[in-house]
């Protein structure tokens, strides 16, 4: 352990010159260390030097700007251990936006449906009332057998291929 007098000493000079046993005790101690010598003067004239400067004139309202001051460092820290800054989440600030943009994706979708929808029944439109012209323009004796044809409709007989083999 270190018997160094210099940082009381120190201490000491910023408030008062040394008295004649601290500076004998000082002395012995930079004549065994004679390598601190000059740090110890330097040390001494700022110390010196700062001692002759005037009383630096407090302010009428300094205890109220200390704990102004402190009341913002305690509020600081009670935000900083409620959620740290880097964990906030950005998104929620997004929501707005990004439901506007949601409902307008899928309003735009819907109306492009149902155009699409619209426009198929359309052309169905179009196509029956062409097939209604065809059937326009048939003479009536083409509608006779309607009826008997309708009747079959899909069961109309299946292929015998023996008869067929045998007339070919």
């Amino acid at each position: 352990m270190s018997d160094d007098p210099r940082p009381s000493l120190r201490d000491v000079l910023l408030r008062r010159d040394l008295h004649p046993d601290e500076e004998r005790r000082l002395a012995r101690w930079l004549d065994l260390h004679p390598e601190t010598t000059a740090d110890w003067q330097s040390d001494a004239a700022v110390a010196r030097a700062l001692r002759r400067l005037p009383p630096v004139p407090v302010p009428s309202n300094f205890t109220h700007q200390v704990l102004a001051r402190l009341d913002r460092q305690s509020d600081s820290q009670t935000r900083a251990t409620r959620r740290p800054r880097t964990l906030r989440l950005p998104w929620p600030r997004w929501i707005p936006a990004a439901a506007t943009l949601l409902l307008l994706t899928a309003l735009g979708v819907g109306w492009n449906l149902h155009r699409q929808h619209r426009q198929e029944r359309l052309l169905q439109a179009e196509r029956e009332l062409a097939a209604l012209q065809l059937l326009a323009e048939l003479p009536p004796a083409a509608l006779e057998d309607f009826e008997v044809i309708r009747h079959f409709g899909d069961s109309w007989p299946q292929v015998d291929d023996e008869l067929l083999a045998a007339l070919q």
